[in-house]
């Protein structure tokens, strides 16, 4: 199950030394989908060429959206409390743009979903900690949703 809905581990994360420009030769033929690894073994050998003669690789880094979607199938729990609290927020800043009465009362909401995403955040980094995690297990689901 591991090796079909987690990432693989990034070869730096094994090995420091391994270059830059390799790890993402790597990672890009261990892509899960098929659309995004090399279209044959001669576009892959055309990078590890590119690679043993210091030139940089065709294959760039991942873009924004690719690194924000593996990061929320990494941690679905963390990514669901920060969707939560970006959309109400986008549903307040919106209503008091549209009509811009009780800016006391939009600070505080908005104050409010700033301290429910920090309080998730933190949450969540001692979850991840042997030595916090007991102190916030009952107060913070760990698996409350799965992608």
């Amino acid at each position: 199950m591991q090796v079909i809905q987690g990432e693989p581990p990034r070869p730096r994360q094994l090995n420091p030394t391994v270059p830059q420009s390799l790890e993402r030769i790597c990672l890009k033929c261990l892509e899960k989908e098929p659309h995004n690894r090399y279209e044959s073994a001669a576009a892959l050998v055309d990078d590890l060429e590119r690679y043993l003669r210091d030139e940089p690789p065709k294959v760039g880094p991942p873009g924004i959206a690719q690194s924000l979607w593996r990061w929320a199938r990494r941690e679905p729990t963390l990514a669901a409390h920060l969707a939560a609290v970006a959309s109400a927020s986008l549903i307040v800043q919106a209503w008091y743009m549209m009509y811009g009465h009780g800016l006391v009362y939009h600070l505080t909401v908005m104050g409010i979903f700033a301290a429910w995403a920090a309080v998730a955040a933190v949450c969540h980094w001692l979850l991840r900690r042997a030595s916090g995690a007991n102190a916030v297990r009952f107060a913070w689901p760990p698996r409350m949703f799965s992608f």
